[in-house]
C-alpha cells in the first residue's frame, strides 16, 4: 500500500478563500459539494471571524455542507506556504485567486510536487481606477497569469461570464443558480404595488449594496420617468442614512422606493430578480456579474452602465437589455430605452457541476 501511496489522486481538497465577503463563499460551496460527491475531504481556509457571518452561515452551515473550517489572521506569502506544505499531497483551490496568482507566477510561494493546484482569477482584465493603471493592472495580470501555468502541478483559470455561450480552454464559465420561488414573486409584486398600479416598472439594484453601485445615480436617472418604482434589497456596508439619501429623489418625485435591508438568502435574491423588470448594474469595475447571469435566466430586462464586461455581455446578446455609458445622461436615456425593449426569453442558467469539476481538477 506504501508504494503505491503517491500514485492515488489527492483524497483532500483545501479551499483558499482570502475574502469571504460577496459571493465568494457560494463558490466555496460548490467546491465543497461537488468534492463530497466525488469523496474528497474539503478543509476550508478563511479570514478570522468567517464563522459568525451570515454568508457563511447561508451558504455553509446552516446547508450541513460537510467542510472543515480553519480561519486564519492574514493572508501573505508565509501562510501560505504554510498552507500548501502542511497539505501536501492535496489539491489547492484559490477560488479568488487573484492575489495568489501573482504570487506564484513571482515564486513567491512554491507548490510541493505532490498537490494540484487551481486558481481562479476573478478579475483578469484589472480593476477599475484610471485608464492607464487599468490597463497596467490588467496586462501585469496576463503575464502572470502565463507563468504561473507553466509552473508544475499548477492550473490558472480566468472566470468567464455566466452569459458566455462558449468559453476558452483557459476560462471557467461562472456558475449561475437561479431557483426562485415564482408565486413569492407574484406575491412581492402586489405588496410593491401599494397604491394598486401594478402596470408599475420595477427597477432593481439587488445583491450587496454599496456605494460603488452609483444608487444616487440610477434612482436621479429614473425618477423622471413616469410609473416606474425602485428597490433596493440586500446587505449594506454603508449607513442606511445613505440609501435613504440616495434614493430621496425618487420619493420627492411621488415614486416608492422599497428597500429589503438583510443579507438575502440565494432563493430570495433569485425571487426578487423574477419580481423585477429591470435589474439595472451600474459601476466600473470589471468582471463577470452573476446577477446578470441570473437576471438572463429569469428572462428580467438589464440596464446595465460603466464596466467593460457588462458592455460586452450587452452586445454578445442585445435581447439581455441596454448598456450606456455611466452618467446621468446616459443612464437616463438607457432607462426610457430598456422600458421600451421587448421581455427577452429566460435562459437556461450554467452547470455549477462544470465551475466545480474544473478547479477541482476531477475532469483530467
Amino acid at each position: 500500500m506504501s508504494g503505491a501511496k503517491h500514485l492515488d489522486p489527492p483524497r483532500e481538497v483545501v479551499i483558499v478563500c482570502p475574502r469571504a465577503g460577496g459571493h465568494r463563499l457560494s463558490y466555496v460551496r460548490l467546491l465543497v459539494l461537488r468534492a463530497d460527491e466525488v469523496g474528497l475531504r474539503s478543509v476550508v481556509v478563511a479570514p478570522r471571524g468567517t464563522a459568525g457571518t451570515a454568508e457563511y452561515a447561508g451558504h455553509l452551515l446552516d446547508r450541513a455542507v460537510p467542510h472543515e473550517l480553519v480561519e486564519i489572521d492574514e493572508f501573505n506569502r508565509f501562510t501560505l506556504q504554510n498552507l500548501l506544505e502542511s497539505h501536501r499531497g492535496a489539491r489547492i483551490v484559490f477560488p479568488d485567486g487573484d492575489d495568489a496568482v501573482l504570487l506564484l507566477a513571482a515564486r513567491r510561494v512554491i507548490v510541493p510536487r505532490s498537490s494540484t493546484v487551481s486558481v481562479l482569477v476573478m478579475r483578469p482584465h484589472g480593476q477599475r481606477g484610471r485608464l492607464i493603471r487599468r490597463a497596467t493592472s490588467g496586462w501585469i495580470k496576463r503575464l502572470a497569469r502565463m507563468a504561473a501555468r507553466s509552473l508544475p502541478g499548477v492550473r490558472v483559470y480566468s472566470l468567464a461570464s455566466g452569459a458566455s455561450d462558449v468559453i476558452r480552454r483557459n476560462e471557467v464559465r461562472d456558475p449561475i443558480e437561479f431557483a426562485p420561488d415564482l408565486e413569492a414573486a407574484r406575491s412581492l409584486r402586489l405588496g410593491w404595488a401599494g397604491d394598486g398600479s401594478a402596470d408599475r416598472t420595477w427597477f432593481g439594484i439587488v445583491g450587496a449594496i454599496s456605494a460603488r453601485k452609483n444608487i444616487d445615480l440610477v434612482a436621479a436617472a429614473i425618477s423622471n420617468l413616469p410609473n416606474v418604482g425602485l428597490v433596493v434589497a440586500g446587505k449594506s456596508d454603508v449607513n442606511e442614512t445613505d440609501v435613504l439619501r440616495w434614493t430621496a429623489i425618487m420619493r420627492l418625485r411621488g415614486h416608492p422606493v422599497v428597500r429589503i435591508d438583510r443579507q438575502l438568502t440565494d432563493e430570495e435574491l433569485d425571487t426578487i430578480i423574477a419580481s423585477l423588470d429591470v435589474v439595472t448594474l451600474a459601476y466600473s469595475n470589471d468582471g463577470p456579474s452573476g446577477i446578470l447571469g441570473k437576471a438572463r435566466a429569469a428572462g428580467t430586462k438589464v440596464l446595465a452602465a460603466g464596466a467593460a464586461t457588462l458592455r460586452r455581455d450587452l452586445r454578445r446578446d442585445p435581447s439581455l437589455g441596454v448598456w450606456v455609458r455611466l452618467s446621468p445622461g446616459d443612464l437616463s436615456e438607457g432607462a426610457r430605452r430598456v422600458i421600451e425593449l421587448t421581455v427577452p426569453p429566460a435562459r437556461a442558467s450554467t452547470s455549477p457541476a462544470e465551475f466545480s469539476d474544473r478547479l477541482l481538477q476531477t475532469d483530467r
